[in-house]
């Protein structure tokens, strides 16, 4: 079974759009578990509505997304946990069943695959999520995070998500479980992420965050952290001036 977790804080614009590509899914193994933090906004009567459809929902506040998530991990009955923003929906109706069709544990402890990212704020839409290399995410996420299925075992070995961390904390988890980490990837676009979330609007948290993660990290370590923050610094003044010379 898969365990998927919507954490939801004044989200009902885009809700119901995500439930719904929830509920469409071709995958029967599914439970949807809902965390909402305290909205106001009536998302709150949006889950009531469709609480008969959920496996678990409670409100009330929280300390931002990565306490939200692991208040949904002490819910997961599934072997395999997944993660969606409220403001996330699955591409198609199988989308879930293909990532599934890799989730072969022991051989898989993580499956991967490719996410597009909605435009926002000026910035332009944009597909990405590479498969898994221990490499590359020494130098920065270079996998998409939503909807990726990791087995259960991960989190009983290393752990749930560091609350300190307000964005780049599934960042954290990944490299301090990345010794153990076997990914296959599915190179296909299986949801859409919307683009206002907080790692696309706080960069210069996002770049923080994200150096601490690898300056603590075994596999990494403070010069990878460092190398990371200065080519973060590099190509932020990179777009700046690009952005401008077309103004």
């Amino acid at each position: 079974m898969l365990s998927l977790v919507i954490p939801v804080f004044n989200a009902r614009s885009t809700l119901q759009a995500c439930l719904d590509s929830c509920f469409a899914q071709t995958y029967q193994a599914m439970e949807i578990i809902v965390i909402d933090g305290g909205s106001t906004d009536g998302s709150i009567t949006l889950i009531e509505a469709c609480q008969a459809r959920l496996a678990f929902w409670a409100t009330a506040p929280d300390g931002g997304i990565y306490d939200a998530w692991n208040k949904g991990l002490r819910q997961a009955s599934g072997e395999w946990i997944a993660f969606m923003g409220a403001d996330d929906a699955w591409s198609a109706p199988t989308s879930v069943e293909k990532l599934m069709s890799l989730a072969r544990f022991p051989a898989v402890n993580l499956v991967t695959a490719r996410l597009q990212k909605l435009a926002h704020a000026g910035v332009g839409a944009e597909n990405f999520g590479e498969p898994w290399s221990t490499r590359g995410m020494r130098s920065r996420m270079i996998v998409a995070h939503a909807g990726m299925p990791h087995h259960r075992s991960l989190f009983d070995k290393f752990g749930p998500f560091d609350t300190d961390f307000k964005i780049a904390g599934d960042y954290d988890f990944l490299l301090r479980a990345a010794t153990e980490i076997r990914a296959a990837h599915l190179n296909e676009t299986v949801a859409q992420m919307g683009g206002g979330g907080v790692s696309s609007t706080q960069l210069a948290r996002v770049r923080d965050e994200s150096a601490r993660a690898l300056r603590t990290a075994p596999v990494a370590g403070p010069l990878w952290a460092l190398s990371f923050w200065l080519r973060f610094n590099l190509r932020h003044w990179q777009r700046l001036r690009s952005s401008h010379a077309g103004s």
